[in-house]
């Protein structure tokens, strides 16, 4: 919810002044530069006179630099924070020594005189105890006054703005200690943004039961420009509440020290109190309040009317909830919260299948509770603001409840609900079950008629944001059936027309749009649908279903030119990128396509950037047999498209190349793999991209069936084997999945060369496992001492974990190659610590201990291995003939 909704309620509870006492005299122990005595309490004659020869006039002020705390308690004391809290409950300030003063004439000035300060708005006034007579204390603030007859040992707290009067003093002396107070600069607060505002919580003030302030605590940060002395309005609530973009949570609160027991609102205290009734008479609010301790109850206030059904689903656990605040952090007897929200709001507590169905029986005539909502268009908005994922990311949607808010909307017959509903019906919602707004909004357009729906519906449009136009073309597109337009209106397509030129238009400016291949397709049956329709003389367009074409072209060249698919497809690459998925989709359709595959094909010829191999795909699937496919062929493979794609593409249904087609595609990819000198390549380093690259090749060798290109890849394995730190991880995370895909692909021959190749030294390394059971071992570190001893007790926890090594800060990669026993991705001794990730940008280790899942994972693929070395000795077919015990040569 708003923080100025806190705010105003905190001006509200901020007193003018205030005041508290100990039952015990408070007699602080210091003294004064130039005189060496401890000053006593009531001074003593002699040291009255004494600092009245030092600092001279009828009112002596000592300056705080000529002062000396002997306990270094003066600026601590729990009476100066109460105080301080009472004039400015947003804990946000904090006060400093400026004087001592001694007083026999009862000055005003003395209370009041203060160093000048920018950001100093209020202060303190600790009256030590004294045998002063007399002298009373008036405190003015606008309309609101508080007199303190006796302020002997008591610590007052009042705004600089306000007007101070202290009667005469009719014999003794009073002595008082004057703090200044201001507020603390932004950037010295530790409270984190993600709390501001949400909750007022602040560390307990102490006072005893003499303090006539009920504290209130308050972690909700104000702007320094806040002024605490100003007195909340009406105005300002308002605004805050009206401010419904500001929302960040359901309800909001103040929590503040309540003595005694909580049975009823009359047991709050008069500032408190005062500070609910201000709440409760903006008329927009409902309060309720509850102890932070164990009790469950909620009492809300009587004014505000808050409905029975309210009141049952309103609990403490809930509050919590609305509140987003941990229970178990202020589980505090001593405490009480005053939770306030819109009553807007009130559906929140009764959820929103409850007040779904509230909504439904009123108009169906079953039902008179609008949970005091004056209106049911008033309840009705406030239920359809739950589906906003602001304040209930989480709220739970059933569609058969969406689905009776929409009838119930649609029989109500509001159609700026209806926008509402659409608007607040968020992507994530809209696209788990899209038949059910669809259907909905066909209905609405079939009762009221598409002259009613256009105008707020653009508008709905125009004010969204553009990840939602797939969704508002998919309505379009679910009016649209067999290419005709179901919805049969006069002249129904100029709401498909209208709608479509909006939308197609909008991709002219940034913003991500979701959905996109949805989008494409969508537009792609709206358009056709318009071509088809557009000169029905039932549906058609206003203009051409009266004007013959010729003079319908004449006039349309006089015309600014129309957002048209054609033109949003032109000027955009996403949409480029899309088309071809699209047209393939709708092939079996029977459409009139033709036109847009041309477009395809051209885009696609003179396209210089932001390739996309999925549209290459689709569009060699649409031209196969076409003298078109050899012109995308030869850009596809000019563009350099990866091995998988080409495999998906071989996989279409009778799909064939021609014999040169193959040649070249082949030649292409055992270009990737050419090389057999390789740098270094660490174990840390992640070889997925490599290994499906590879893995690609294999699916695409086996799927041309080239055995060359087979023997190529291979070599080009062995090469990096060769060039990599650790052998057995390139055995396990690039030949094992390479042997798998050739396993997959039927090329058995070459899994065997790769099982043969790889399975000694595996076997080799689970031996050497099999036999560290039961031995410990920890290995080293050349770091300093510190880190080692995190590593030490992360490598001999009891159970499985990780941990995060920032190489960067700790050691250097020096360091790490220098270990006694070297970091690796796969462990040579059952305890070892071992690699999961690295982080190469961060420099960044994440470790595991105890790798027995990495021991079961070699295991099994020692396993598969040698399954297929059994496969091959049993005369398993071979489709070339590789030696598997050695490693193949390129001449």
């Amino acid at each position: 919810m708003s923080e100025h909704m806190v705010d105003v309620a905190m001006h509200a509870l901020a007193r003018h002044a205030c005041s508290t006492k100990r039952l015990e005299p408070v007699a602080p122990r210091f003294r004064i530069q130039g005189f060496d005595e401890e000053l006593l309490w009531p001074l003593p004659p002699h040291q009255v006179a004494a600092l009245r020869a030092l600092f001279p006039g009828t009112s002596s002020v000592i300056p705080q630099h000529k002062i000396i705390d002997l306990d270094d308690e003066l600026a601590y004391r729990s009476e100066y924070k109460a105080v301080r809290c009472g004039i400015n409950p947003w804990h946000n300030a904090t006060h400093f020594i400026d004087s001592l003063t001694i007083d026999t004439v009862g000055d005003a000035a003395s209370w009041t005189q203060v160093q000048e300060d920018a950001m100093a708005f209020g202060t303190t006034v600790h009256v030590l105890p004294s045998d002063a007579v007399g002298g009373a204390v008036t405190v003015s603030y606008d309309d609101r006054s508080s007199t303190w007859e006796s302020v002997d040992d008591c610590v007052l707290g009042f705004w600089n703005a306000c007007s101070v009067h202290v009667a005469p003093i009719t014999s003794g002396v009073r002595a008082m200690l004057v703090f200044r107070m201001r507020r603390e600069d932004d950037e010295n607060s530790s409270d984190s943004d993600s709390d501001r505002g949400r909750y007022s919580d602040v560390e307990r003030c102490a006072f005893d039961d003499d303090s006539d302030y009920g504290d209130v605590a308050s972690n909700a940060e104000t702007s320094a420009a806040t002024d605490p002395e100003c007195i909340a309005t009406h105005a300002q609530m308002l605004d805050a509440v009206a401010a419904v973009a500001d929302y960040t949570r359901i309800a909001v609160g103040m929590r503040v020290y309540h003595r005694g027991a909580l049975s009823s609102m009359d047991d709050l205290s008069d500032n408190i109190g005062d500070a609910i009734t201000f709440l409760v008479s903006t008329n927009v609010l409902d309060v309720a309040v509850f102890s932070s301790g164990s009790s469950d109850a909620v009492l809300f206030d009587p004014r505000c009317h808050v409905p029975a059904s309210v009141v049952a689903a309103c609990t403490r656990d809930s509050l919590q909830n609305f509140l987003a605040r941990d229970d178990a952090l202020v589980n505090d007897a001593t405490m009480i919260d005053v939770v306030f929200w819109p009553k807007t709001h009130r559906v929140y507590f009764l959820g929103f299948e409850a007040a779904t169905s509230l909504l439904s029986s009123y108009v169906a005539g079953g039902s008179t509770d609008l949970l005091g909502f004056k209106t049911l268009r008033e309840m009705a908005s406030a239920t359809i603001s739950m589906l906003g994922e602001e304040l209930c990311p989480q709220l739970h949607v059933p569609f058969d409840t969406w689905a009776s808010l929409g009838a119930c909307l649609l029989e109500y017959g509001d159609m700026d609900l209806a926008m509402d509903l659409l608007s607040k019906t968020t992507e994530s919602r809209f696209w788990a079950t899209p038949a059910i707004v669809c259907d909905w909004f066909r209905a609405l357009v079939t009762r009221y008629g598409w002259h009613v729906v256009l105008p707020p519906y653009l508008n709905l449009i125009e004010r969204a944001c553009r990840s939602t136009d797939a969704m508002h073309m998919h309505l379009m597109a679910s009016l649209v059936e067999d290419n005709k337009l179901c919805v049969q209106q006069r002249h129904a397509t100029e709401l498909l027309d209208a709608v479509l030129c909006l939308l197609l238009k909008r991709q002219r400016s940034a913003g991500q749009l979701s959905h996109i291949d949805r989008f494409v397709n969508d537009a792609l049956r709206v358009s056709l649908c318009l071509v088809d329709e557009s000169t029905d003389p039932l549906v058609g367009g206003i203009v051409a279903t009266r004007l013959p074409p010729p003079i319908l072209a004449l006039v349309e060249s006089f015309l600014p030119p129309r957002w048209t698919l054609v033109r949003a497809l032109t000027c955009d690459t996403r949409l480029q990128s899309s088309l071809p998925a699209a047209l393939l989709l709708l092939r079996p359709s029977g459409l009139a396509l033709q036109p847009y595959i041309d477009l395809a094909i051209h885009l696609y010829e003179v396209s210089t950037g932001g390739v996309d191999y999925d549209g290459y795909v689709a569009l060699l699937q649409l031209t196969h047999g076409t003298s078109s496919f050899d012109v995308i062929f030869d850009k596809a493979l000019t563009e350099g498209m990866r091995p998988h794609f080409w495999s998906d593409l071989l996989a279409t249904p009778g799909l064939q190349l021609a014999p040169p087609q193959t040649a070249r595609l082949v030649a292409a990819t055992m270009h990737r793999f050419r090389g057999t000198n390789f740098a270094e390549i660490p174990d840390r380093d992640d070889l997925s991209g490599i290994t499906s690259a590879a893995q690609d090749g294999a699916r695409l060798f086996a799927a041309l069936d080239d055995a060359p290109g087979l023997a190529r890849l291979l070599e080009y394995a062995y090469a990096l084997e060769a060039a990599h730190e650790a052998p057995i991880t390139f055995i396990m995370d690039f030949f094992v999945p390479l042997h798998d895909t050739c396993v997959e692909s039927q090329r058995l021959e070459v899994a065997a060369a790769l099982a043969a190749h790889g399975l000694p030294r595996l076997s080799e390394r689970l031996a050497d496992l099999a036999a560290s059971k039961g031995t410990t071992r920890r290995q080293r570190w050349n770091w300093c001492r510190r880190h080692c001893d995190h590593i030490g007790h992360f490598a001999e926890g009891e159970h499985p974990s990780t941990f995060e090594l920032d190489a960067s800060r700790y050691c250097t990669k020096k360091a790490i190659k220098k270990s006694y026993v070297p970091l690796r991705r796969y462990p040579e001794h059952i305890r070892d610590v071992c690699i999961e990730a690295y982080s190469e940008n961060a420099d960044v280790y994440t470790l595991i201990n105890h790798p027995y899942e990495l021991v079961q994972k070699m295991q099994d693929a020692a396993n598969r291995l040698q399954a297929s070395l059994d496969a091959g000795r049993q005369g398993s077919a071979k489709r070339m003939p590789l030696d598997a015990g050695s490693s193949p040569k390129c001449e």
